[in-house]
Order: C-alpha cells, then structure tokens, then sequence
C-alpha cells in the first residue's frame, strides 16, 4: 500500500514536539485515527513501522515523540545513543534489563567511556517514566490535534507497547474522546483512576512477564467494580517485548495472534 508519512510538528500543551504520521495515499475522504505511542526507546523503527501498519489498515496512525517536547529531544536520548543503548540491551537476555544487578554486570564488560556514555542515556531514558503525568497531558492535546484535522473523521483509538501500553491505558481513563485502547506490555492504572475508564481496554502480554501479568487480576477486578470494559490475553511462552519484531524479544507465535486481535479490536470500538 502507498502510505503519505513522514514528520509534523504540534503545537503541544508546553511547547512544540514532534510527531509522526501516517495513511493511506488512496483513501479519499476522512478516516479514524489512531494513537501510536511509544516504547521506552521513543519513536524508533519499530514504533514509525507499527504507525504505518495501523495506516495501512484504514487509519489515521499519529506517533507522538513525547521526548521531543521543547522541539528537540535531549543530547543524552538522542535516536544515536538510544540505538547504542539497545544495542548493549541485545547483550543480555529480554527481561534481564529490569534487572539492576544484571545490567551493572552487563556495563562492566564495556570500555570505561563507553560504559559511561551508555550508563548516561540508560538512567535518562528510564526516568522518564516520572514525566507521566506531563506526557498524559500532550496525548489529550494530541488527541484533540487529530480530532479537528480534516483527514481524521473524529473517531479516535490509541495502542500502545511497553511504556506507551502502560499511557494506553492511562488516555483511556483520563481522556473522554477516546473510543478504546490497547495496551502492549504496559503498566496497569491505579484502581482509583480505572474507576473513570471512559471506553475498552484491551491488554496483550506474554506469560513470562511475571510482573505485569500479576497486575491483571487488580486491573480486572477494579474494572468489574466500576462496571468498565477490560479483557486481557497472555500469550504463552512470550516474553516482554514479544511483539517488537527489531529486538531479539521478537516471539511470532504471540506477535501473530496479537496484531490479529489489536485489529478486530480497533475495528469493533474504534472504527465502528
């Protein structure tokens, strides 16, 4: 399919940020759209490949670089650096990045500058989980970016993998226009904010993912008190990651019914 993407820049809530988008060069009138959010890496290959997937499906795919509010992402989070820090990441076994002891041993084995300059960009990117709150307020912002663009027929879904599953889930209690949401490998909400789920949610993870999957039974049973719609599939034998096809976390088998699943989904609440 012949997609029309590439990179604009919003006006974001505290300043301007980059996103990437993408659709159908075939499609003549208004779609719906899509938020494609990011791993902890930011939009990366994956994520841009990811977005166009979802475009090629009949959507809209919008991809916020949440670490590019301000204009510019930071020297230390640089697409360069993080695609070392990946790199490195590939060294140990998926998961094992958690892990502080294995990553202190995994960055002893690397020259002492290099290990500096990875050490930098791995304490950087991971405390960006302390901006949540921020980032959960520019996906509003691009939520209603989407909404009013002529392209988009104001229907409005978001899916989302690892940091961007747990944001997924987040926008789908926080953001009223949000039609449904799907969530990767993400961190689940807090009872009190799954309370004020404004559509469906839909969690993805692999069994050996021990720490987000026992999370699910709280999610569900803070969904069935607040009488929302959540329903959450482990894919056996799957790691987290599982569904990123650039990373030796890659597992098929869980990747295939996964996508399956996200698309029958997005059509049904998004779409329909």
């Amino acid at each position: 399919m012949k997609l029309t993407n590439g990179w604009e820049t919003v006006d974001g809530v505290t300043g301007p940020m980059h996103v990437y988008t993408s659709r159908s060069s075939a499609a003549t009138g208004p779609l719906p759209a899509v938020l494609v959010l990011q791993e902890i890496w930011g939009v990366d290959e994956h994520i841009s490949d990811v977005a166009d997937r979802i475009a090629s499906a009949g959507y809209v795919a919008v991809s916020p670089d949440l670490y590019s509010i301000g204009g510019e992402r930071p020297e230390a989070i640089g697409a360069e650096r993080v695609e070392a820090l990946k790199t490195f990441m590939d060294t140990m076994p998926p998961g094992a990045w958690q892990d502080n002891d294995a990553r202190a041993a995994a960055l002893a084995k690397l020259p002492d500058a290099e290990a500096a300059t990875v050490s930098e960009t791995m304490t950087t990117l991971f405390s960006q989980f302390a901006n949540m709150e921020t980032f959960i307020g520019e996906l509003r912002g691009v939520v209603e970016w989407v909404r009013n663009r002529d392209e988009c027929d104001g229907r409005v879904g978001a899916i989302g993998f690892c940091m961007g599953g747990g944001m997924a889930a987040r926008l789908a209690c926080d953001e009223p226009n949000l039609r449904g949401a799907v969530g990767f490998y993400g961190a689940a909400p807090t009872a009190e904010q799954i309370a004020n789920l404004h559509c469906a949610v839909l969690c993805l993870h692999g069994e050996q993912d021990t720490r987000l999957v026992n999370t699910i039974a709280d999610f569900q049973n803070a969904a069935d008190a607040a009488a929302k719609s959540y329903e959450a599939v482990v894919y056996p034998d799957a790691p987290h990651a599982f569904f990123n096809d650039t990373r030796s976390s890659y597992r098929p088998d869980a990747a295939r019914p996964a996508w399956a699943r996200t698309l029958s989904f997005l059509n049904e609440h998004v779409a329909s």
